[in-house]
């Protein structure tokens, strides 16, 4: 079974966002074949180090974003990115699913549901706010 691979289907319409998400579906990936391959616990270990580093960041950058434009959901979907993150971290610290594909298939599951749900509103209202302050 091949990594899920990037879509049109999963863009927000915000490129900063989307080009941060095509980042996590990578890291995702690179773990997803590491398993594959079964190329040991200290690859896997640093792939799923990576996928959990870069959402931090990844969260924390939509985090300001939604600050900045004072995002009536701001407490809901950073509530939901500290579940996640909570989520990768424990799929991180357990052992014996390092060479499991339903790790990284988790993962997909997890940032697909997270982009469909949370962050396409979130751009919407975005674009939503830039569009009035254009107008303005």
């Amino acid at each position: 079974m091949a990594a899920l691979q990037w879509s049109a289907y999963y863009e927000t319409g915000d490129p900063v966002v989307d080009r941060q998400h095509m980042v996590l579906f990578a890291a995702i990936g690179e773990l997803h074949e590491a398993i594959k391959a079964g190329r040991g616990h200290e690859v896997v270990t640093h792939a799923l180090v990576e996928v959990v580093r870069y959402t931090r960041s990844h969260f924390r950058d939509e985090e300001a974003l939604m600050r900045e434009l004072d995002y009536p959901q701001l407490a809901q979907h950073a509530i939901e990115h500290e579940r996640l993150a909570r989520v990768i971290m424990q799929i991180a610290h357990s052992s014996e699913s390092r060479h499991d594909l339903s790790v990284s298939l988790r993962c997909f599951d997890w940032l697909i549901a997270h982009i469909r749900a949370h962050d396409v509103p979130m751009i919407e209202y975005v674009r939503s706010r830039s569009e009035l302050q254009r107008s303005a």
